[in-house]
């Protein structure tokens, strides 16, 4: 549950273990952190869809649906 004007980051880290950030990216969450070779690193999206913006720039109210995916990187599907 949320209040209006409460942080997404914040609501991350009081309900999550192991929640930091770095540069306002989400590096490490529960049992998973990123690798310093971001050879894995988690991928946000709203409602099913990738964000293009960090957590705290993302808006949301009741009903919208976060998640957390671990990504693995291909550089071949980045070029």
């Amino acid at each position: 549950s949320f209040n209006e004007g409460d942080l997404l980051t914040e609501l991350v880290s009081n309900n999550f273990d192991n929640v930091t950030y770095d540069n306002g990216m989400l590096m490490s969450i529960e049992n998973f952190t990123t690798p310093s070779d971001w050879s894995k690193f988690i991928s946000i999206y709203v409602n099913d869809e990738m964000s293009m913006v960090g957590l705290s720039d993302i808006k949301f109210e009741d009903g919208t649906k976060i998640s957390f995916i671990i990504t693995e990187f291909d550089p071949n599907e980045w070029n």
